[in-house]
């Protein structure tokens, strides 16, 4: 039996590592774009008890997402201080795949990671890359209370005993002229096309649905229930099991399949609203296609 080898660190260096041509698959969830710190920035000055994290975000009382959060002392989101602590002054050192400054940033990380493992891929491998999407949370302040030393940062709101006001504003997010406050900020889209551009293959686009969501308060909009997959490829042609993940037929076509004159039935010319070239539409075989819509079980 052949032994398992893990290989922990930074993706970029342990990837190097790895035999050139070596690899069939990539499966991969990378950390969504500005939603989750997973700890591994370290801080340059300021004070040494400051949390450098807008704590109020995981108060007992929290009944959003940040709630599950308590329990580990951490923080999500816009809770999370990129780059310089507004509390205390410190800087923030980090090379964490997803907390880049900017989304532009995140795009071409993303790209440096496929071009590292590129050539370890073989010519037949496939990737499927799980991303999440985020929102532009950016609030600009009229600075009506003089709470903040620079108007033109965003807004953050504080809690009712204010013990997380700064001196100046608690900058939720970095602003962009291109999206607008609220907008889905459509991050796979974007990571898909920039792969695309810089010559792979995006073959499929697979709809992860989630039945039973994290709830969300907001309600200009629907809760999110799903994630997008993406099937991606060095090259045109590669290794793809169709028949391995095709679905059970339903009970009604298996019945039609046993009709004894299955073989010579003209099938219907409704298919494709009657404009079917290929022929009639005939009962298909003993599975469903593959399709592009999972579901948890």
């Amino acid at each position: 039996m052949k032994k398992i080898k893990i290989l922990q660190g930074n993706c970029i260096d342990k990837i190097k590592e790895l035999d050139d041509n070596s690899i069939d698959c990539v499966v991969s969830s990378p950390p969504y774009f500005g939603l989750r710190d997973y700890g591994t920035g370290k801080w340059e000055g300021g004070k040494e008890d400051c949390p450098h994290k807008r704590l109020t975000k995981i108060s007992k009382n929290t009944t959003t997402g940040h709630a599950n959060m308590f329990n580990h002392g951490d923080v999500v989101g816009d809770a999370i201080y990129k780059d310089i602590c507004p509390k205390c002054g410190a800087k923030r050192i980090d090379e964490q795949f997803g907390l880049e400054k900017t989304y532009q940033d995140y795009l071409a990380n993303t790209v440096k990671v496929f071009e590292t493992f590129k050539p370890k891929l073989k010519d037949t491998a496939t990737i499927w890359w799980n991303v999440g999407d985020s929102y532009h949370n950016y609030r600009p302040t009229n600075n009506k209370q003089g709470l903040y030393r620079n108007p033109d940062y965003p807004k953050q709101s504080i809690a009712g005993n204010r013990q997380d006001l700064a001196k100046y504003s608690l900058k939720r997010n970095q602003r962009y002229q291109e999206i607008k406050e609220k907008d889905l900020m459509m991050i796979p889209n974007r990571v898909a096309i920039a792969l695309q551009e810089a010559g792979w293959y995006i073959r499929s686009e697979i709809i992860w649905h989630k039945p039973n969501p994290m709830p969300e308060s907001v309600r200009d909009r629907p809760t999110s229930c799903h994630e997008k997959i993406w099937l991606i490829t060095k090259n045109k042609k590669y290794y793809y099991d169709h028949e391995a993940i095709k679905e059970p037929i339903t009970d009604t076509t298996a019945i039609r399949l046993l009709q004894k004159n299955i073989d010579n039935q003209k099938g219907s010319l409704r298919g494709n609203g009657g404009m079917k070239s290929n022929g009639n539409m005939k009962a298909m075989g003993r599975k469903k296609f593959d399709k592009n819509i999972w579901q948890n079980l």
